[in-house]
């Protein structure tokens, strides 16, 4: 067995690596490496494990450098989920002292592993965020008896109010008119959060990347798109994973019914799971998620510290980043949307 990088004329075996794997995810696809590299020019190390020109793991890292956040590398930035994926604990163990090896000789402070399991490498770990999986029916009856009583009275309400989708999703077919509506209300929502915003150029390096595994659900109000949700599909799973809205709206619970719409159509299309993504502990985020009748499930990032680093914290939560984010919600949103690929892309 060879610990080697992998080659442009590999995406295929590597995606198709994944599509067999358990602990393979939307964002350990060559795809969504190529939209980072693309979008923010970051340099991607794809490791993998091969023997006999069979890969028996993959390692996906992006190398991050900048002056105040710091130099590291991380699997996988602007995602949920990454880390190692391999037939067994010896290869997976193989390339992750290959990878630190390699973070050695770049001169990074830390490796980053973004994993959904503890590994039994004496790693220290951040227990910041849990994960939100739905299950899905194949009734959605189903799942609206699971979700809890007061998350269905405000679906209700909702419904009542006349909410209904702008039109029929459709996996690849998003117009131009509706992306264009669902930036503008996503960083609009970022902004108003303290949180710079992704570039326009990102979503349009996913749709270029993912045609056919990207769907926009919007939900009209009085003939108004008030908000829209990006979703994605991997496997036997849906991913609600961008959202945008107007606040002005927000009494009638337009992101519930949304989620909603979602949930039913990966019900009809046969999806088994329905990733809300993470939340920190004891937010407004994470507690809403809870009312679709979900038991978070914790996440471990992992990380290997070389000499004389501390233990990063690029986390929102951080305190020491309480005025800037105050400062940020009050910009201008078309400033806001200009300055924020300078930060954002370093924060992923």
């Amino acid at each position: 067995m060879v610990i080697t990088q992998l080659k442009q004329n590999q995406f295929s075996q590597w995606d198709n690596f994944l599509l067999q794997h358990s602990s393979s995810t939307f964002f350990h696809t060559t795809g969504w490496q190529q939209v980072i590299n693309k979008t923010f020019q970051h340099r991607v190390i794809n490791l993998c494990a091969l023997e006999n020109e069979k890969l028996l793991g993959i390692f996906p890292l992006v190398e991050i450098k900048n002056a105040i956040f710091g130099h590291f590398l991380i699997s996988l930035p602007f995602g949920v989920y990454g880390g190692v994926c391999a037939d067994d604990e010896i290869i997976e163990k193989e390339l992750i002292s290959d990878a630190i090896k390699l973070g050695g000789e770049l001169g990074v402070n830390y490796l980053e592993l973004r994993e959904q399991r503890p590994l039994n490498l004496n790693l220290a770990t951040k227990d910041l965020y849990m994960t939100f999986n739905l299950d899905l029916a194949s009734d959605p009856e189903i799942n609206w008896q699971n979700m809890r009583k007061r998350n269905r009275n405000i679906l209700r309400k909702g419904i009542k109010s006349g909410l209904s989708l702008y039109k029929k999703p459709v996996w690849g077919q998003i117009d131009a008119q509706e992306r264009e509506i669902f930036y503008h209300l996503f960083a609009r929502t970022q902004t108003s959060l303290g949180t710079p915003v992704l570039p326009r150029q990102w979503f349009l390096n996913l749709v270029s990347a993912f045609p056919q595994d990207i769907v926009l659900f919007s939900t009209v109000y009085q003939n108004k798109i008030i908000n829209s949700l990006m979703v994605f599909r991997f496997k036997d799973t849906l991913l609600p994973y961008y959202i945008g809205y107007d606040p002005d709206y927000l009494e009638f619970a337009p992101n519930n019914y949304i989620l909603w719409e979602a949930i039913q159509f990966g019900c009809a299309q046969g999806f088994s799971h329905f990733d809300l993504g993470r939340s920190r502990k004891d937010t407004g985020s994470f507690e809403f998620k809870k009312h679709w009748g979900i038991e978070p499930k914790p996440l471990y990032y992992q990380y290997h510290l070389y000499p004389g680093q501390k233990m990063p914290n690029l986390s929102p939560s951080n305190p020491k980043y309480d005025l800037a984010k105050k400062i940020w919600s009050k910009l201008p949103l078309p400033l806001a949307k200009t300055i924020s690929p300078y930060f954002i892309k370093y924060l992923g």
